[in-house]
């Protein structure tokens, strides 16, 4: 199986001078979990996620204590 297999087709995109809760708004309608940013000619910049939402005071769901495991704990 390869990426083009289970990729979606129909793209939504926003672009980078989008607020954060644009962009939550957007992939909640369109039921998605990610999101290409593209600057006003179309250029690819990045990509926002779920997860880039978390912890996030726009968003509130920043946590003050990470929980993050590093390298040091494996």
């Amino acid at each position: 199986m390869k990426a083009r297999d289970i990729m979606t087709r129909r793209i939504h995109s926003i672009e980078s001078n989008a607020t954060v809760l644009q962009a939550v708004r957007l992939m909640l309608q369109h039921k998605i979990s990610g999101l290409p940013v593209v600057d006003a000619n179309w250029t690819l910049l990045g990509i926002v996620t779920e997860g880039d939402f978390l912890r996030r005071t726009e968003t509130a769901t920043e946590d003050r204590k990470s929980t993050r495991l590093n390298s040091s704990h494996t």
